[in-house]
């Protein structure tokens, strides 16, 4: 078994080094996204390799979870993430992830739209489901909802499983913690 860690990151952004050590083959693939569809290109290029992808963003704490994200057994794995309104512009913080009719409220065991911050994507899913062509265009806001709703219209019974266990992200202003 081998797992592909995939860094994308701004070109002007802060970026938080990745601390993890595997027994596994790891490829770690770091991916600067210069223009506004060049994380979909650094997707499509890991979406082929060998091994479990782990997409840890670079504005997302997240490592400390890949162990957990690995050994579970399902194909699509994300942990909760609070998005602030750094990110958002809303007034208050929200979870990252969707059920299809807006953001969730509390952990839910399974989501139909989850956000990649941190995220295990199985060899055998994409393996079965090469991305589609289109996907090369998709900008880097638009990736996470785009990916969800391809594999949410292969009617295949695709939802991501949620670890209750909390990626940190970096926008975080502790104002509105």
């Amino acid at each position: 078994m081998s797992i592909v860690v995939f860094r994308p990151h701004g070109y002007r952004t802060p970026f938080h080094p990745v601390a993890f050590r595997s027994r596994l083959r790891t490829a770690n693939v770091e991916w600067p996204c210069v223009d506004e569809t060049d994380y979909a290109a650094g997707l499509r290029l890991v979406w082929g390799m060998p091994g479990d992808l782990v997409v840890i963003e670079h504005d997302v704490l997240g490592a400390h979870l890949i162990p957990e994200l690995i050994n579970c057994p399902e194909d699509l794995c994300v942990p909760m993430v609070k998005l602030y309104p750094a990110t958002t512009g809303a007034d208050r913080w929200r979870w990252a992830h969707s059920d299809g009719h807006g953001p969730i409220e509390e952990h839910q065991p399974y989501v139909r739209t989850a956000a990649l911050c941190t995220a295990k994507i199985s060899y055998s899913l994409r393996r079965a489901n090469p991305l589609p062509l289109g996907s090369a265009n998709w900008w880097w806001f638009e990736v996470d909802s785009a990916l969800s709703k391809w594999l949410w219209a292969l009617d295949r019974g695709y939802r991501w499983h949620v670890h209750p266990a909390e990626a940190v992200h970096v926008h975080r202003v502790s104002a509105h913690a």
